[in-house]
């Protein structure tokens, strides 16, 4: 497969993730959780197998698979002895240059302090583990602030002239609208390269 190949695969994962967790908000009301939103994210992923599969299964020698996926995955900065677990990461256990790390919110726990994680983890100088491609999904519930900061957050990177092509952060988020017909609001998965 082909990087932009990858790419396109990560955009749908968080497009059916995201959909899903509007399905599931507007069944469970206000007890959707980040857990909920892990396991939906992580079923996506395994799906795909391009970043392995869930639960992780052993080969006919009885060694694991190449691609290993895991839930918070203890990692280390180099920096300053931070250590973070990442809701989602895919790596290989001899090879320094793994895949994909994934941090999830749900609307209480929005911040950019997750944004800027992923930044550090993509950031090959920056700590034990080097990723390639890194992806934070918000399931928001409706507040138009916070559409108006991802709006904010698109404009600019269109402005940096940012795209799947040259970058290595995807980010996904629910734009909510309100359908007069049926009298509720309907979300919309966004995503967007940064």
């Amino acid at each position: 497969m082909t990087q932009k190949q990858i790419k396109l695969a990560l955009q749908e994962v968080a497009i059916n993730a995201l959909s899903n967790s509007i399905k599931e908000q507007d069944i469970t009301k206000g007890a959707f959780s980040e857990e909920a939103l892990r396991y939906l994210t992580m079923s996506e992923i395994s799906k795909k197998k391009i970043w392995g599969t869930f639960p992780n299964k052993k080969t006919r020698n009885g060694k694991k698979e190449d691609r290993i996926l895991a839930f918070e995955k203890l990692y280390k900065r180099d920096l300053n002895n931070k250590f973070y677990f990442p809701d989602i990461v895919s790596y290989h256990e001899t090879n320094k240059n793994h895949n994909l790390v994934v941090e999830l919110k749900i609307k209480k726990d929005i911040k950019d302090k997750d944004i800027k994680k992923c930044k550090e983890y993509l950031d090959k100088k920056s700590g034990e583990i080097n990723f390639n491609l890194a992806m934070v999904l918000f399931s928001n519930d409706i507040d138009k602030s916070f559409e108006k900061d991802m709006n904010k957050k698109i404009k600019a990177a269109a402005k940096k002239g940012t795209s799947i092509n040259n970058s290595t952060l995807l980010l996904g988020f629910i734009e909510w609208e309100f359908d007069e017909k049926k009298n509720k609001h309907l979300g919309d998965p966004k995503t967007f390269w940064m």
